[in-house]
């Protein structure tokens, strides 16, 4: 005669006393307790301004420029291997002032 052998999932499904979860209430956020003034009137929060940054060149934006313009450096130097980060930052001189003149 061959026992057969009950799996956990087997078990659980026959309605085994696994602990079942409960699920609670969440409390309010405690960061919107406390925003109100005086007289009930909602206060307002002041920022630092904000500062003017200058607008730098940022290759990632441009890189299939940059790409492009290494590749018409690599073949203006006669297809020679071994020169390809000396023709990317080329390149990315290139576009930079093409972009920072054009405004």
């Amino acid at each position: 005669m061959a026992e057969t052998r009950k799996t956990k999932t087997a078990s659980r499904a026959a309605g085994s006393s696994a602990p079942k979860r409960v699920t609670r209430a969440k409390a309010p956020a405690a960061t919107h307790a406390g925003t109100e003034g005086p007289a009930g009137a909602a206060s307002v929060r002041k920022t630092a301004p904000r500062r003017r940054t200058a607008r730098g060149f940022d290759p990632a934006l441009h890189h299939e420029e940059i790409a492009h313009e290494a590749y018409l450096l690599w073949l203006s130097r006669g297809m020679e291997h071994g020169r390809d980060q000396e023709d990317w930052h080329r390149a990315v001189e290139i576009v930079r002032s093409r972009h920072t003149a054009a405004r």
